[in-house]
């Protein structure tokens, strides 16, 4: 048997950045697969399971929806001794040799760690940064370190751990950070690896396509690759007191019939709350689609919005492309690690 990554990811970020990765680390004697966690909708119906079976460059030999939501405790409880039991199956199939994970505090992860190392003691697992936690770590609260630690390992084992924050549990020997820099210190006390900068591919454009299923709609993929900007607004209530907003937002655009690409909060109860898109320049993104699926696409396209999870995202994936941020700079942790980055304060 080739030996095999296993690649856990739940969120689409994680997903995304899975595939980037497993796409750069692909190499004919060794095989990837790729174990879908925590998601609402089976084979049939999800989104990412679908498209990466789909994606002709996909380096997965293997596409497994490992876990599913849980609305209730009692049937969370029963339903992870099945996953676990999958898992157990998993592992014992494939013996990995090495774990990927967007978040080392998933009880999937740690449980497939655990075994892989009883199979295979010189293996190890790596993270791969999920998100702000990476530069600026979370602070554990006091619940965590009094009670859930020592009930998980009452339950689990040894093998359960609830790290403060992402990637720093023991089982994690590597990092794949985009800014290895800036990383916050318990992460560079780990091996660490600079994402790969691939996110502009083909391969990459062609995963998009499937995800946005633009093989019925090749008119906004040259739309996408054409824009000269993208705006990303916040939710409707944090503007709707701001005066003049729609005039500053339009002191943004750029000169008259550069094609300009609006994305509006997802939970807006209005598909157009500034009525921007009765401007000829204007196209607007479905805001239900997560903005990172259209970042394969852009060209020279200038990313602006809040200070939010979008522009650190669009840094990371894009280093490339200029990102801008409309709201004024504070006098703190989160608008220093934005400057360093790179990203501008337009105000």
């Amino acid at each position: 048997m080739k030996p095999t990554q296993f690649y856990f990811a739940s969120t689409p970020l994680n997903i995304l950045l899975a595939c980037s990765i497993a796409k750069a680390n692909q190499v004919p004697n060794r095989q990837a697969v790729l174990l879908l966690i925590d998601q609402t909708l089976n084979e049939t119906q999800n989104l990412y399971y679908q498209a990466i079976l789909k994606w002709p460059d996909s380096p997965f030999t293997q596409v497994f929806i490992l876990s599913f939501k849980q609305k209730s405790l009692l049937n969370k409880i029963a339903y992870r001794k099945q996953v676990l039991q999958q898992i157990n199956t998993l592992i014992l199939q494939y013996q990995p040799c090495q774990l990927f994970t967007g978040n080392d505090r998933r009880i999937e992860f740690q449980y497939a760690h655990s075994l892989m190392l009883k199979k295979k003691p010189q293996a190890f697992s790596t993270y791969y940064e999920d998100g702000l936690f990476s530069y600026l770590p979370r602070k554990a609260k006091w619940i965590e370190n009094w009670i859930s630690r020592p009930v998980n390992r009452l339950v689990y084992g040894n093998w359960r751990e609830l790290p403060e924050s992402a990637g720093f549990s023991s089982k994690i020997n590597q990092v794949y950070a985009a800014f290895p820099d800036l990383i916050c210190s318990e992460l560079k006390q780990k091996k660490v690896v600079k994402l790969p900068n691939n996110f502009a591919s083909k391969p990459m454009q062609a995963l998009a396509c499937q995800l946005l299923n633009l093989n019925q709609h090749m008119s906004q993929a040259i739309e996408l690759q054409d824009c000269a900007m993208v705006l990303i607004l916040p939710h409707e209530s944090n503007y709707q007191n701001i005066d003049r907003y729609k005039q500053k937002i339009m002191a943004l655009l750029p000169a008259k019939h550069k094609p300009v690409l609006i994305k509006y909060h997802p939970r807006n109860t209005t598909t157009d709350a500034l009525n921007l898109a009765q401007l000829p320049q204007i196209t607007l993104l479905n805001p239900l689609i997560p903005f990172e699926f259209y970042l394969p696409y852009f060209k020279q396209t200038k990313i602006v919005g809040d200070l939010s999870a979008a522009l650190l995202t669009s840094k990371w994936l894009r280093p490339e492309l200029e990102v801008a941020c409309i709201t004024p700079a504070k006098d703190d942790r989160r608008s220093q690690l934005y400057k360093q980055l790179g990203i501008q304060f337009l105000v």
